[in-house]
């Protein structure tokens, strides 16, 4: 598993447990002590819920912490090399039709709205970056290697907006696209040359 893989599944499992992970159990020992702790139901919630002690300080820092991973204070602003920018045209994603199993690989020209097949969906990849890092920065790339691929989307739905964030090819259930009837993954890039 990549490092960042593990590091997210680790961050996320920490700060679901830290804030309740939503669960209906009976309380224990150390949560009948913390009588403060809330449940919450969304992560930014979970971020402002977090408490201010050592143990959850990487989580609210923005470093590599699911605070800089799932919304929290994080610059998202995009830094990217001419050079690796310009390296790519394209992305594809591939759309699974959750009713039936059906799968496509759609081509989505960079800047470029594109339909998704026959679903009602179009989707219009903002920037591909092919080995994803955010900090407290931004978002950037650690090399021109695709080695953590990532793109920004926005899918609209019979022209209504749905849905704008990151794929991740290699961790597509990290901000996956909600929808009830199709699953949109990243792929990959496709070089410009």
């Amino acid at each position: 598993m990549r490092p960042l893989a593990l590091t997210a599944i680790l961050f996320l499992t920490a700060a679901l447990l830290a804030c309740g992970g939503g669960q209906k159990t009976a309380p224990t020992d150390r949560q009948a002590q913390a009588p403060d702790t809330i449940p919450a139901r969304t992560m930014d919630e979970a971020m402002q819920n977090m408490p201010d002690d050592d143990a959850h300080a990487g989580l609210r820092s923005g470093g590599m912490g699911m605070g800089g991973m799932m919304g929290g204070t994080m610059n998202r602003s995009i830094h990217l090399d001419d050079a690796i920018a310009a390296s790519w045209k394209a992305v594809r994603v591939r759309v699974e039709n959750l009713d039936t199993g059906t799968k496509e690989t759609v081509t989505v020209p960079l800047g470029k709205a594109t339909p998704l097949g026959d679903t009602g969906l179009t989707i219009t990849a903002e920037v591909f970056v092919p080995d994803f890092v955010m900090d407290e920065n931004g978002i950037t790339s650690r090399s021109a290697d695709p080695d953590n691929p990532a793109a920004r989307v926005t899918i609209t739905e019979e022209g209504q907006p749905e849905f704008t964030g990151w794929l991740f090819a290699s961790m597509p259930d990290i901000h996956p696209f909600p929808h009830e009837h199709y699953r949109v993954t990243l792929v990959d890039g496709i070089p410009a040359k």
